[in-house]
């Protein structure tokens, strides 16, 4: 297995939407990337806990990263916006996705305090299948959102459902959380914040 592989591997680099957890996976790096520019980057989401860049033997860095955010919902926005929008970083377009394996950090429980955002990750389906599953509560439903790859308009597979209050947005949590869907997949969400679009510089 070539070294490059091997450590994106031990690193837990693995491609997939993963997870929604603290840690984020940060990939197509240049090799001359440094911690502070990914701290300009993720600052605008919220308070960062860690920024790990891997090396080689060599001392070259492997061309990826691991930021941990403090907050779960601050890492969600930010994996939300730059997916929608990725950065360019001395030239090169970079890619961020939750961290998976053994990079991917336990959520805690304050970190999933009631709000009326809901957030459904590895879901497959367009706003229409949403809508369906969120029937029951079409009235108190304010917007529904997909991500989306801002290049070729492909699903991120996360939907935010942004609800007129909490009440039903938790209501509708406790009662479609883990229920099959029509595909057979089970339905994964979460309370999730509003997100945010990433500051633009200039």
């Amino acid at each position: 297995m070539p070294p490059q592989q091997q450590s994106r591997q031990q690193f837990g680099a693995q491609r997939g939407p993963g997870v929604p957890n603290v840690n984020i996976f940060v990939g197509n790096l240049p090799w001359t990337a440094s911690p502070n520019d990914l701290e300009s980057v993720f600052l605008n989401f919220g308070e960062i806990e860690d920024i790990k860049m891997p090396a080689g033997a060599d001392g070259r860095p492997r061309g990826f990263a691991h930021v941990t955010m403090k907050r779960l919902e601050d890492a969600e926005r930010a994996v939300a916006a730059i997916q929608e929008e990725p950065f360019f970083l001395h030239g090169r377009n970079t890619r961020v996705e939750f961290a998976q394996g053994v990079n991917a950090q336990p959520n805690r429980a304050e970190d999933n305090m009631p709000s009326n955002n809901l957030m459904l990750f590895e879901f497959d389906g367009d706003e229409v299948a949403v809508q369906e599953v969120f029937r029951k509560y079409s009235r108190s439903i304010n917007r529904i959102h997909l991500v989306r790859d801002r290049e070729t308009g492909a699903s991120r597979r996360t939907v935010f459902v942004e609800f007129y209050n909490v009440e039903p947005a938790a209501e509708a949590l406790e009662e479609l959380s883990g229920k099959e869907l029509p595909n057979g997949a089970t339905l994964k969400m979460r309370f999730a914040t509003p997100r945010k679009p990433m500051p633009r510089s200039g």
